[in-house]
């Protein structure tokens, strides 16, 4: 099996769980880095025992790197996505993938453009939790969905210099939290009839919403907030039955009520990014340009829901080239 040398850009919390997370699986390696902030960078690689690269144009161009994760601010997404990429290395993009659906499609048009992979890093939707309840939805053995609702909120107050407050960084809870429950409603139903939406906005970014997205004979309702206290859940009604994802982002379990009859399925797995990594770097293995589980076309549908979002809140962003 050809090992896969991966590079992280953005060395935040989420990049800690990624090289846990490669540890778990077999044929990858992390085996450089790159900040914006070289102090920060240069601690990280001697924490980790990798390689660090002054700027992300060194690391791109090295030859030594198969694919990077980019996991740094929402706003930088767009533009290092593309430096690897005219290097023809296969990306690993960070939720949201970028700040609008204009960014989205200029970027994947881009891949395109140079033959090269890129994927939105959706970790959620590669879970065996996950796949397992499309399977149940898929069967139809609960009918068809009447409703989705969920919530999710991150009491992010106490961080005051946060990226969720701050618009330059792609901040907000439509961008960091949202962007979860629009991809179940997505990839479960589809494309909305009609987007409702109620929110809070203070500098430039949306503190909390309530959105309500219509479907042909189903809904999906559900508020994201990074100012109130920590909730997070998922329920999927359906027309003989409802699925509650209690955790929904990194749910190991989940239950299935129809009638009289209650189903719990339950799964053990350590971290939950092994999933993604695995699919990805078979994706690279093998010369594919586009992944069957979370498709480009989803990520576009995806950021086009978003981007709907934010218009309707007055939140907008600008493209850092």
């Amino acid at each position: 099996m050809k090992k896969i040398r991966w590079a992280i850009c953005g060395l935040g919390t989420i990049s800690k769980k990624f090289l846990k997370a490669i540890k778990l699986t077999e044929g990858n390696e992390v085996v450089a880095c790159a900040s914006s902030d070289k102090a920060r960078a240069e601690k990280y690689a001697k924490k980790y025992g990798i390689k660090i690269f002054g700027t992300y144009e060194e690391i791109a161009s090295s030859g030594e790197i198969d694919a990077v994760y980019i996991c740094n601010n929402i706003s930088d997404h767009y533009r290092c996505s593309k430096l690897f990429l005219s290097h023809n290395v296969a990306v690993l993009c960070e939720k949201a993938f970028t700040q609008n659906v204009h960014e989205a499609k200029s970027l994947i048009a881009y891949a395109n453009e140079k033959n090269t992979l890129i994927m939105e890093a959706m970790w959620t939707k590669f879970l065996p939790t996950t796949q397992k309840i499309i399977s149940i939805i898929e069967s139809k053995q609960l009918g068809s969905i009447i409703e989705i609702n969920g919530a999710f909120h991150v009491d992010k107050r106490f961080d005051k210099k946060s990226r969720s407050f701050d618009n330059v960084r792609g901040g907000g809870s439509v961008l960091d939290l949202a962007v979860y429950l629009v991809s179940y409603s997505q990839f479960l139903l589809g494309m909305p009839k009609e987007i409702t939406v109620n929110g809070k906005v203070k500098n430039g970014v949306d503190l909390k919403c309530d959105v309500s997205m219509y479907y042909e004979s189903a809904i999906a309702k559900f508020t994201t907030s990074s100012v109130n206290f920590f909730k997070m859940y998922l329920k999927i009604i359906c027309e003989q039955g409802t699925i509650d994802v209690p955790m929904f982002m990194q749910a190991n379990h989940f239950t299935v009520k129809q009638g009289k009859k209650v189903e719990k399925y339950k799964y053990k797995f350590k971290n939950g990014f092994q999933y993604e990594i695995l699919h990805f770097s078979d994706l690279v293995r093998f010369n594919k340009k586009d992944s069957d589980v979370r498709s480009n076309k989803e990520t576009i549908d995806v950021m086009e829901i978003l981007t709907s979002i934010n218009n309707k809140l007055g939140v907008s962003f600008k493209m850092k080239e």
